[in-house]
C-alpha cells in the first residue's frame, strides 16, 4: 500500500472521529460547527487520497489450473495448425 493511501486512511479516520464529536456536541445542544467542517473536510480529503493512490487488488486464484489447462490446449492447437498448414514442395 502506498504511503499516500495510508495518509488518506488516517485523515479519513480522523474526519470520522471529528464528525462523531460534532454529533455528540449536537446531542448536548451545544453544537460546535468546527468539528463538523473539519470532519467533512478531512473525511472527503482522506477518502480522495485513499481512492487515488490505492494499489490494485491481486487477481483471484480461482480456476488457475483450468486456465493453465486451457492455455496449453490453445498452444497445442496452434502448433498443430502451424505444422499441418505448411505445404511441402
Amino acid at each position: 500500500m502506498d504511503i499516500r493511501a495510508r495518509i488518506g486512511n488516517f485523515f479519513f479516520t480522523l474526519g470520522l472521529a471529528w464528525l462523531f464529536l460534532y454529533l455528540i456536541s449536537d446531542l448536548t445542544h451545544q453544537p460546535n460547527f468546527n468539528y463538523l467542517f473539519l470532519g467533512v473536510f478531512c473525511a472527503l480529503g482522506g477518502w480522495g487520497l485513499m481512492r487515488r493512490y490505492r494499489t490494485p487488488p491481486e487477481p483471484p486464484q480461482r480456476f488457475v489450473r483450468l486456465k493453465r489447462w486451457r492455455a496449453k490446449r490453445r498452444e497445442k492447437r496452434a502448433n498443430k495448425k502451424d505444422a499441418g498448414g505448411e505445404k511441402k514442395e
